[in-house]
């Protein structure tokens, strides 16, 4: 159930025309199963956040991965963005 949700997300956020997904799991029992689907799926390590969620008595890490949507790098063009204004 866990890949199919994924891929959906995963599906959902290539129409929306976005640049990368990122994935934010934390330390428990489960994460080296999540990171291993997460990396199954074509997502890379990002990086760590050390002990920074406090959960079960005990500092959890939180391992970042990142997919790459768009590796050519073109400017996001999905209908749900407004990318005109800002403050650049």
């Amino acid at each position: 159930m866990g890949r199919a949700l994924l891929e959906a997300l995963i599906a959902e956020t290539r129409e929306m025309k976005l640049r990368h997904l990122i994935s934010a799991i934390s330390d428990s029992d489960t994460s080296a199963a999540s990171i291993a689907l997460h990396g199954a799926l074509g997502f890379r390590h990002a990086g760590v956040y050390r002990q920074v969620g406090w959960k079960f008595e005990r500092w959890l890490d939180v391992t970042l991965m990142q997919l790459d949507l768009n590796p050519d790098g073109d400017p996001p063009q999905g209908p749900r963005l407004d990318l005109a204004g800002g403050l650049a």
